[in-house]
This record gives structure tokens, sequence and C-alpha cells, in this order.
């Protein structure tokens, strides 16, 4: 597989919308203001994915344990700005998707990420049988070797240039020369 279809088969992850502050003085436990944590779950049940509202309250659950007001809204003004979401909240993110699926049952990733992965891979080589075999053997053993969390940091390093790690790489050549020798 080639290095751009690596890049291509991980695009088009998740990213959260940025929150609208207000101030109030309605707080949470942790000092949140209860129109923030309104507006953050609002926001990120636009996302679409399985299971939003739970993931979504489970998200910012844990962004209240593990920042202070103060620093969420630095976040939020980063993103406001234009910048990268933090790393750590996508991995949040990412975590609570997956405690909220297991409990569930449902599936490792989302299927929005899962059908930018295929479509990603097989771009240019739609009708190809062998090529969606092969896309469809790399996400399956993507899922086998990197929690949702994990595969977001890959694939946020990877949109920002960086090269995906040997094991990825060798996941997705494995699974194309199964293809081309299904011998």
């Amino acid at each position: 597989m080639t290095h751009s279809k690596l890049r291509r088969a991980g695009l088009g992850l998740l990213s959260i919308a940025a929150v609208s502050l207000t101030a109030c003085n309605k707080t949470s436990e942790n000092g949140y203001p209860k129109a923030t944590v309104d507006n953050f779950i609002e926001g990120c049940l636009g996302s679409g994915f399985d299971y939003a509202e739970e993931i979504c309250q489970c998200t910012i659950g844990k962004i209240q344990t593990d920042y202070t007001f103060d620093e969420f809204r630095e976040m939020n003004k980063t993103v406001t700005e234009g910048g990268s979401l933090p790393l750590e909240m996508l991995q949040l993110t990412g975590a609570c998707y997956t405690e909220v699926a297991e409990a569930k049952g449902g599936p490792a990733y989302p299927t929005q990420v899962t059908d930018n992965i295929l479509n990603g891979c097989m771009a240019g080589s739609e009708g190809n049988d062998q090529v969606k075999a092969a896309c469809q053997c790399g996400l399956e053993q993507i899922q086998e070797t990197y929690t949702f969390a994990e595969f977001m940091a890959l694939d946020r390093a990877v949109t920002e240039g960086g090269e995906p790690p040997e094991d990825f790489q060798k996941i997705w050549q494995s699974c194309f020369e199964q293809q081309q020798d299904p011998g």
C-alpha cells in the first residue's frame, strides 16, 4: 500500500466542535459553568457517532476531572482561533467511545471512522474485489491492534505529516500481499 493510501486510510476522523463558553453563576462540582457543560454536550452530540449522548457525557466528565476550567477555556480558545484540539482531548473522547461501545457490545471504532478508513484505502480502486478484501483485512487488523484512542493519536500524527508506525504499515502491506498471492 502506498504512503498516500496509508494517509488516506486514516484521515477524517474526529473533531469536537469548539464550545461556546458563557459566564454563569451556576457551576458544577468541578468549577465548570453549567452552560459550558450543556454547550459542550450539545456540540458533541452533533458528531453523529454511535452512542453520542453517552460518549459526550463521559467525555465532559473526564475533561472536568482532568482539566481545570481555566485549562479547558484555554484549549477552547486555541480551537476557536483555528488551532488543533489537543491530542489528549481526542484520546479522552476515544477512550469514552471504547468504554461505551464495549458496554453496549458495539464496534471497536465508530462507523464513520471505519467508513473513512475503507473509503480512503479504496480511493481510485472502487469495484476491485482484491483491493476491497485487502482494505477490509487491514481495517480488521488495525482494530485488533490499536484501541480507538491509539488510532486517533496515530491518525493525528500522520495527518500532521508524520510517518505511520512500522507495524501499521506492515499490517497494510501484509493484507495487500495476501490479495496478490492468495495461495
